[in-house]
């Protein structure tokens, strides 16, 4: 029971450390979100922890001392985070109180969805043998003090690492959480990063429905058109996210991202299929609607390097995304540019899937013992 209160308490913790990360990327009060805060510190938090576990690895360290490397490192920058922001953070604050209280139902129903969706996923019975991967992989790293070492569905010693999850470390970061807190694998993945990947999902919704639903008005001196507008906004936002939900729990194929929302949810393609492929999109959008800012480049950049983190998936996928929608830029202004700088935004993610492609052919392989 405890270790399952500790499990939904992982859950907020998760989300403040992406927040407190986040808020590093982003600038004045005027322009802060926590919503862009949270969802760029999950990016930045899986490339820093690519930072601290690829080094420990490819040097055969055990799990225990990238643990005792990345949890105080992790929670030091964090604090480091909300220290130098806290200006901009106690302003927002005082910003965001008074915005909920003027449109509080609608961030009650905006909440009950997330809820809802959350209760409905982590109560069901995910079976999947990706899924149990996750679980597996978490379990026998903690048990043997290794990282990728050991076969996670035989326990068997591998005389080499696995390519497809050298850079994705993202399994990893659960089994250096529930070594260090104690929290089961099963209890962490089930639950907490379950719950956290419903909420990013419907982050990601959220800011593309402001996108696509931002009212531009004419601010009067009493600033009633504008509260009115975003008002108006906040509603429509909250009907897109109910959607959303509905397309999720009723359009699963084998087709679709909700497949992997609802039934693994805690897998790193259900993060590329639900957050990343989505953020590239809002990307996009913003560029489309805002124009080609130096800000949204570093974004794409950001998300770029964050996935190979994630999913092995995503260098196959991202860069596809990316040059789509930047093909769409090119049309709209009439420019190369956009091809230009989308291929080198996904320069990360084309030499994983390269080098990935020689691994398969068998030009290189890296060993898990020195020699």
């Amino acid at each position: 029971m405890i270790k399952t209160f500790l499990g939904l308490l992982g859950v907020p913790v998760t989300l403040l450390i992406f927040f407190a990360l986040g808020s590093l990327l982003q600038g004045s009060r005027n322009h802060f979100s926590a919503s862009k805060s949270v969802l760029g510190g999950f990016f930045l938090y899986y490339i820093l922890f690519d930072l601290f576990c690829l080094p420990v690895m490819l040097h055969y360290r055990p799990l225990s001392l990238l643990t005792a490397l990345w949890i105080p490192s992790c929670l030091l920058i964090a604090l480091f985070a909300l220290i130098l922001r806290r200006k901009v953070l106690i302003g927002y604050l005082s910003d965001l109180k008074s915005r909920v209280s003027n449109s509080w139902v609608v961030c009650l129903w905006i909440f009950f969805i997330v809820l809802l969706q959350i209760a409905i996923v982590t109560a069901a019975y995910q079976f999947t043998f990706d899924a149990a991967y996750y679980v597996a992989n978490a379990t026998t790293s903690i048990a043997t003090d290794s990282i990728n070492i050991y076969d996670p569905y035989t326990g068997e010693w591998q005389d080499h690492f696995e390519f497809r999850y050298l850079f994705a470390t993202y399994p990893i970061n659960d089994a250096v959480i529930c070594q260090f807190t104690g929290i089961h694998p099963l209890v962490w993945t089930k639950t907490t990063m379950s719950s956290v990947a419903i909420i990013l999902a419907n982050l990601v919704l959220f800011r593309i429905a402001c996108c696509l639903f931002s009212v531009e008005s004419q601010k009067n001196d009493s600033g009633a058109d504008t509260e009115a507008a975003d008002r108006y906004a906040l509603i429509k936002s909250a009907v897109f996210l109910c959607f959303g939900g509905i397309i999720n729990f009723f359009f699963i194929t084998i087709f679709t991202s909700s497949a992997f929302l609802v039934t693994r949810s805690y897998e790193g393609k259900s993060l590329l299929g639900n957050v990343i492929l989505p953020t590239i999109f809002l990307i996009y959008l913003k560029m489309a609607k805002q124009g080609m800012g130096r800000g949204h480049w570093l974004s794409l950049a950001l998300v770029s390097l964050g996935s190979t983190a994630i999913s092995n998936s995503s260098n196959m996928l991202v860069p596809a995304a990316v040059m789509i929608f930047c093909a769409s830029l090119s049309l709209q202004y009439r420019k190369i540019s956009p091809l230009i700088k989308g291929v080198l935004c996904t320069v990360p993610c084309l030499a994983l899937m390269l080098a990935y492609v020689f691994y398969v052919r068998g030009a290189f392989v890296i060993h898990t013992y020195p020699g």
